[in-house]
C-alpha cells in the first residue's frame, strides 16, 4: 500500500515512536446510568435522526457541513469574540447571510462551519488534512471575523495552531498567510475582490493551497529547488517535521477541542486512530511521510468505484 525505503531517520523515528502511545485510539467509555451525557455543542436532532435512519455511524457522514447556533461564544470561546462590528448595517448582514447560505449549499465533504446568528461577524471552520499529505487524518480548525468593510476588505483568519508550526502559511501566532487574505502577495484571482471572492473559497484555497503533500515549497524563494535532489531531500524532511507538529497538535485538539466541535474531533479521532497509527508505523519502516494508505482505504475505495 505504500513505497518501501529506509527506516526513518533517527531523530524523527525517536520522536514519532515517542509520539505513537499517546495517538492509539482508546475505546468509549461507557456513561453511568445515574449520570447525564454530555451536552452537544449544537442541537442537531434532523441530522442525528437521519444517520440513524440510514444506519450511518460515520461522524462526518453525521455531523452537517454548516449549522448556526443562536448562541454567542464568549472571549475565551472564538479568537474574535472580543472584536465589534455594527449589526444595523443591513447589506453588510445580507452579505454574510448570503456567505452562510453558500457554505450550506456547496462546502465539501470534507470541510465544516459553525456561525453563530447573534454574532453574523464570527465564523468558526474545521478541515480535514488531504490524503497524500503530511496532514492526513487531522483536523485544523479556524476562527474568522467578518469587519465592518466586508466585503470590501477580506475576513480575517486565526489558525488555532496549539504552538505548533505545521506549515510554511499557518503560524505558531495563529497568522494565515494566504493572497486571498491579503496576507501574502497575490495578484489577479489570488487576491480578494469584493465582487467575486468569497468564504467558500477562502477555505477551499487554504485545504488545497496550504495543506499541500510538499508544503515545504510553499516558503518563499524556495520553489527554486522543485526537481532538485537538495529540494527532494529537503521537501522530505520539512514533510516529516510537518506531520510531528501535526501529531502533536492532534493531541492537543483532543485534549481540549474548540466548541461547536467537540463530537466532530471526538468521534473523528476514534474512528481514525487506527489509521494514523498504523502510517506511523508504516513511516517508522522507511515509507516517505504523506505517501501511507491504509489498506481498508484502499479496499473502499475499489468497492466504491465497481459500484460506479
Amino acid at each position: 500500500s505504500e513505497p518501501s525505503g529506509a527506516a526513518a531517520a533517527p531523530d524523527f523515528g525517536n520522536a514519532l515512536a515517542a509520539l505513537m502511545s499517546q495517538l492509539a485510539p482508546t475505546p468509549a467509555a461507557p456513561t453511568p446510568a445515574a449520570q447525564p451525557t454530555e451536552p452537544e455543542a449544537v442541537d442537531e436532532p434532523a441530522a442525528a435522526a437521519a444517520a440513524a435512519a440510514d444506519g450511518s455511524d460515520s461522524e462526518s457522514e453525521s455531523f452537517p457541513r454548516f449549522a448556526s447556533t443562536p448562541e454567542a461564544p464568549s472571549a475565551t470561546e472564538h479568537h474574535f469574540a472580543a472584536n465589534s462590528v455594527n449589526p444595523s448595517d443591513r447589506k453588510w448582514a445580507k452579505r454574510i447571510t448570503k456567505e452562510w447560505t453558500l457554505l450550506r449549499d456547496a462546502l465539501p465533504s470534507t470541510i465544516w462551519a459553525r456561525a453563530y446568528e447573534s454574532r453574523m461577524d464570527l465564523l468558526r471552520t474545521a478541515m480535514l488534512g488531504p490524503s497524500g499529505t503530511p496532514y492526513h487524518d487531522n483536523l485544523f480548525l479556524f476562527d474568522f471575523h467578518f469587519g465592518e468593510n466586508y466585503p470590501n476588505d477580506p475576513p480575517v483568519a486565526h489558525y488555532h495552531s496549539h504552538g505548533f508550526r505545521v506549515n510554511p502559511n499557518l503560524y505558531q501566532s495563529g497568522k494565515v498567510c494566504l493572497s486571498l487574505l491579503h496576507t501574502w502577495q497575490g495578484k489577479g484571482s489570488e487576491v480578494w475582490n469584493a465582487e467575486t471572492s468569497n468564504m467558500l473559497q477562502v477555505l477551499v484555497s487554504i485545504q488545497g493551497l496550504v495543506l499541500v503533500d510538499k508544503p515545504y515549497y510553499n516558503e518563499a524563494g524556495y520553489e527554486a529547488q522543485v526537481g532538485s535532489e537538495e529540494g527532494e531531500r529537503n521537501g522530505a524532511q520539512y514533510n516529516e517535521q510537518a506531520f510531528l507538529a501535526s501529531a502533536k497538535s492532534m493531541l492537543s485538539l483532543l485534549k481540549k477541542p474548540p466548541k461547536h466541535f467537540e463530537r466532530l474531533i471526538r468521534e473523528h479521532f476514534r474512528a481514525r486512530g487506527g489509521v494514523i497509527v498504523r502510517a506511523c508505523e508504516a513511516y517508522l519502516g522507511g515509507c516517505p511521510v504523506g505517501a501511507y494508505v491504509d489498506p481498508e482505504d484502499e479496499k473502499k475505495k475499489k468497492e466504491e468505484e465497481e459500484e460506479e
